[in-house]
């Protein structure tokens, strides 16, 4: 696999990448969004109590998903060769599951809106979320990380990152799952860094070899050895 030569682009990829892991990372550390879960009444309790942090978080998902479409369109153009083609597959992954975020947003406006009369919100609420029609919302946030996983995988295969970064990620899907405290911030962490590893290679526009064994420079030796 090689990177394109245009600076430009591979910066733009890199750079709205990178963008959204912070972005995210940095919301959730500092402006952690209530919980929408629960019955109408406690979800409209918890907004009244919350509204600031839900008003931001609901613009940072706004921008965020903006720049999930760039990195989904930039990457698989500055990547060639070996591995491309699931580059680009992960990547159309990671855009469907993007699909949530202008949903979600929805949803948290819908709730700030709604709070404001706390009693009919909350039947406008539960009716709402008993409706079918929302499975397809939680089914596209599932395949949202899956495809920059599928994505890192393609760059490993044509060497642009090493495979052990893809580890990282992995370990944090585990963590997430467990009772552990601060479970969710270790996956967000773990990700950061392996967006980090991403976003450099593509930066630099160059390949890492790291653990590449070049069999054709050995055999001359082996030759050599032998005669």
């Amino acid at each position: 696999m090689g990177l394109i030569d245009s600076r430009p682009r591979r910066y733009l990829a890199a750079g709205s990448f990178a963008t959204t892991v912070a972005l995210i990372t940095a919301s959730n550390f500092l402006v952690p969004e209530p919980s929408l879960d629960g019955t109408g009444s406690q979800v409209m309790r918890t907004v009244a109590a919350q509204a600031g942090n839900l008003s931001i978080g609901t613009w940072i998902d706004i921008v965020y998903g903006a720049l999930v479409v760039v990195a989904a369109m930039t990457i698989p153009m500055v990547v060639t060769g070996r591995g491309s083609v699931i580059v680009l597959a992960g990547c159309l992954f990671a855009a469907i599951g993007n699909l949530s975020h202008p949903a979600v947003a929805t949803l948290q406006t819908l709730a700030l809106s709604l709070s404001s009369e706390p009693v009919q919100g909350a039947r406008v609420w539960d009716a709402l979320m008993a409706d079918r029609h929302l499975v397809p919302i939680v089914l596209t946030i599932s395949i949202y990380p899956l495809g920059w996983l599928i994505m890192g995988a393609g760059l490993a295969l044509g060497r642009v990152i090493p495979w052990w970064s893809l580890a990282l990620p992995v370990i944090g899907i585990v963590i997430s799952q467990t009772p552990l405290p601060h479970a969710d911030l270790a996956l967000l962490s773990l990700f950061s860094i392996y967006a980090a590893v991403i976003a450099v290679r593509l930066a630099l526009g160059e390949p890492d070899h790291l653990g590449a064994i070049d069999v054709g420079g050995l055999r001359p030796r082996a030759t050599s050895i032998s005669s």
